[in-house]
C-alpha cells in the first residue's frame, strides 16, 4: 500500500487530519546502501478512542518488517496513526 491506499482501508482520506502518534523500530541488522529491500507489514490493531477534547478518534498501529533479499529480518517499524472521526463515522 502506499499512504492513501491505507488511508483508504481504514475510512479516510488524505485531508482528514490523521497524525502520526508514536513509532519503535527495532533495528535486527545494519542497513547497507545499495541493497533492494522488501517491507511486509499488516495492521496490527485499531482501537477505538474519545477524547473530552479530541473528539472520537481510531488508534492504527502498523507492524512492518524490512527484510533482506535472502529474507533477512533488518529492522521491525510499529507505527500508530491517529485517525479523527467525524459524529456520522464515529456512531
Amino acid at each position: 500500500w502506499n499512504l492513501p491506499e491505507f488511508f483508504a482501508v481504514v475510512g479516510a482520506d488524505m485531508d482528514s487530519g490523521v497524525l502520526f502518534g508514536e513509532g519503535d523500530l527495532t533495528y535486527h541488522q545494519p542497513m547497507l546502501i545499495g541493497v533492494d529491500y522488501l517491507v511486509r507489514g499488516h495492521i496490527a490493531s485499531v482501537e477505538r478512542k474519545r477524547g473530552s477534547r479530541a473528539g472520537v478518534f481510531d488508534l492504527v498501529t502498523l507492524h512492518l518488517e524490512l527484510v533482506d533479499p535472502d529474507n533477512i529480518l533488518i529492522v521491525v517499524s510499529d507505527e500508530t496513526y491517529v485517525f479523527p472521526r467525524t459524529a456520522e463515522a464515529a456512531s
